[in-house]
């Protein structure tokens, strides 16, 4: 017999006093020295000095640098409901599953972060909270883009579903692609369900197939991993200095976007450079 509602309400509510009960500071817990796997970074000051709002997301926290923050509230709210969208795909027993492997990799997931992005301490609680609904969010999220369910109403705002597709490609806003793949595991390995890289590089429109690619870090990186793909390069010519876009057109190099398929498929005219236009704005 399916549970209810309201066990489901209080099977949740046990699990986080469960959670509670580890309720330690992660830092002092771990004595936390970033690892070699350390590939999420705060954006270094002498760049956000430049122009901080193409680093900071606009609708979404994910991970913990812009955890807690009172302008990503809201989106707090739609997680929870996502988790409860989400049962309806598993089991209660795949969910404790969840929490089990969050606890087990916790060291593993906290080095994947530099220290700077520990900005709040954090109970282990807390963190693995986070963690688990950010997770859920996202699977559940590339699921119902990949089945084209139009009646989620984040789809279906135009505005609001291009900030939402760009915060979850900023480096700071990320969790280590393993846990996504680790945890879509969990709950899908042994069904029909496409791959999890198969449902984000369709939610991210990438058209190239990382299938082969073993060690993605995160999303960040798997747009890289597409760009490197799309454009390899075999030259062994050494580059002295780049010019950036501003400085090139202070010098009278003219710009026009057009749409094209990669983010390095740029040519050059007599007049002008042609180039695609930046797919997070």
């Amino acid at each position: 017999m399916e549970s209810t509602d309201r066990e489901r309400v209080a099977l949740t509510e046990a699990n986080n006093d469960q959670m509670d009960d580890y309720a330690i500071d992660i830092m002092v817990d771990l004595d936390y020295v970033p690892g070699l796997e350390c590939c999420t970074y705060k954006i270094p000051q002498r760049l956000r000095e430049v122009t901080e709002k193409a680093y900071i997301p606009r609708v979404i926290s994910i991970g913990p640098l812009h955890h807690g923050k009172k302008s990503l509230a809201k989106m707090e709210r739609q997680k929870s409901r996502y988790l409860q969208n989400f049962r309806g795909r598993t089991t209660e027993e795949t969910l404790e599953e969840f929490q089990s492997y969050i606890e087990t990799n916790e060291e593993r997931i906290c080095r994947c972060y530099d220290e700077l992005m520990f900005e709040t301490e954090f109970r282990a609680s807390e963190f693995m909270r986070m963690i688990q609904y950010d997770a859920v969010f996202i699977i559940e999220f590339f699921l119902r883009h990949f089945e084209i369910k139009a009646s989620d109403f984040l789809s279906k705002r135009e505005g609001f579903r291009l900030d939402l597709r760009r915060d979850l490609i900023l480096l700071e806003n990320q969790l280590p692609f393993f846990v996504f793949k680790d945890l879509y595991n969990l709950a899908f390995g042994s069904s029909h369900e496409p791959s999890f890289i198969t449902i984000t590089c369709f939610y991210l429109e990438i058209k190239e197939d990382l299938s082969d690619q073993k060690d993605i870090k995160h999303f960040t990186d798997l747009i890289r991993c597409a760009v490197v793909k799309t454009h390899p390069t075999d030259s062994s010519e050494k580059i002295n200095k780049i010019y950036s876009a501003n400085m090139l057109h202070e010098a009278g190099v003219r710009f026009k976007a057009v749409n094209k398929n990669s983010l390095l498929d740029v040519e050059f005219k007599k007049e002008s450079y042609e180039s695609r236009p930046s797919m997070w704005g």
